[in-house]
């Protein structure tokens, strides 16, 4: 871990000083809370907990051939109201930008990259029990990895 001491006020950047502010949950759930839902407290700071920020990933191409994508959000929390759960962040920026959508985009199908393998793994751990029934079965469920859509 590399540790910067400032000495000089014009050395601050920007982008560690909003991450460190926005890591506090109470911060965080009014910011939501203002923008979201018009200043109703839906959003709880105990219902908060940071998430897992790194988006990267190694793409298989043909053949040998592999890309890595190094990705990372600048803040991720995972908020677990009595119902259910959802990931929300927070990307800051200095200026408006026309690629921030994309940018956002990249990083949601990175985690669905992430949470594919995921299922597949499980799958392959459970001896793929599940997949070999559906094939028995000849149903037509079965996506390009092999999950059907369940639950594992």
């Amino acid at each position: 871990m590399e540790v910067k001491v400032i000495t000089e006020k014009s050395k601050v950047q920007p982008d560690p000083v909003m991450k460190d502010y926005w890591r506090n949950n109470r911060r965080f759930a009014d910011l939501i809370n203002g923008c979201l839902f018009e200043g109703e407290q839906v959003i709880h700071a105990e219902d908060l907990s940071a998430y897992e920020t790194d988006e990267s990933t190694i793409i298989s191409g043909r053949g040998e051939k592999k890309m890595t994508i190094l990705r990372n959000r600048d803040i991720l929390k995972m908020c677990v109201p009595e119902a259910g759960f959802v990931l929300i962040g927070i990307e800051n920026q200095q200026k408006v930008h026309g690629y921030m959508p994309l940018r956002i985009a990249v990083y949601d199908i990175l985690d669905y990259v992430k949470q594919q393998r995921q299922w597949e793994e499980a799958a392959r751990q459970e001896g793929d029990q599940k997949n070999r029934r559906v094939r028995q079965k000849k149903e037509t469920k079965l996506v390009l990895s092999g999950h059907t859509g369940e639950v594992l």
